[in-house]
């Protein structure tokens, strides 16, 4: 583990312009959000610290327009910290290739702590886990906290990450 402080996060969906409608985002346009998402980042995080990305960091796949992919690299590669991704639904194409210092493919148990996507679908495969506190993304502005998940999207922090 790198040194700093370590942050939790996820379901930014940067550059997906429709998420705005869908989880009543308070942004005029993708520009605004994207803004927004990265001052809050770097307002929180320094360039030692690490953060783990639980998930749909943004809407870029493969196919998308050239101007978009430049604008997401170049995004990326402003947020402060040593960034992990754990695999959301959303996460392909151009996203699996920005630079992460790793991918994690499966849940990553960080201090007793289980970090996933899916926290309901990580629950049902591991019925025992119900002592263990779970952080996890997907489930947006629907809730924060329910038995040992909390949700650690942007959603509900104030659009910014979590100290873990």
């Amino acid at each position: 583990m790198t040194p700093g402080n370590v942050f939790v996060t996820g379901d930014h969906h940067f550059f997906h312009e429709r998420i705005i409608r869908y989880c009543h985002r308070p942004f005029a346009d993708v520009a605004q959000m994207n803004a927004c998402f990265e001052q809050n980042w770097n307002a929180m995080v320094e360039p030692a610290d690490t953060v783990y990305c639980l998930g749909d960091f943004a809407f870029l796949p493969s196919e998308a327009r050239t101007e978009h992919q430049l604008d997401g690299m170049s995004l990326f590669k402003r947020l402060h910290g040593h960034k992990h991704l754990v695999k959301g639904n959303h996460d392909r194409g151009l996203v699996l290739t920005l630079g992460w210092d790793k991918i994690h493919l499966e849940p990553v148990l960080l201090d007793g702590v289980v970090l996933t996507h899916h926290g309901d679908d990580y629950m049902r495969a591991n019925p025992a886990a119900t002592s263990r506190p779970v952080f996890c993304a997907h489930v947006h502005e629907i809730w924060k906290m329910r038995a040992n998940l909390l949700y650690v999207g942007v959603d509900v922090w104030h659009f910014r990450p979590v100290e873990f």
